[in-house]
């Protein structure tokens, strides 16, 4: 029973060691694409095309929704 209690608690502490490592490496995987990223400046495209002599944007006010319906049959 007292060897059971101690495999339990050696587990419980493995587990939670794992899970702090994981969290540790996803951070530093966060902070490495973000914070210490010393790359070049990003290059801003613009999606402008001219047809005519006149320039059109593109609209970046739509919104898209999907409702589904379910039909019941008799």
């Amino acid at each position: 029973m007292r060897n059971r209690k101690i495999a339990g608690k050696i587990l419980y502490f493995a587990v939670i060691l794992i899970l702090v490592l994981v969290m540790i490496f996803s951070g530093l995987q966060i902070l490495e694409s973000t914070v210490l990223y010393r790359g070049q400046e990003e290059v801003y495209i613009s999606k402008t095309i001219e047809r005519n002599g006149v320039k059109y944007f593109p609209r970046r006010d739509i919104i898209t929704v999907l409702v589904m319906g379910i039909d019941q049959t008799g």
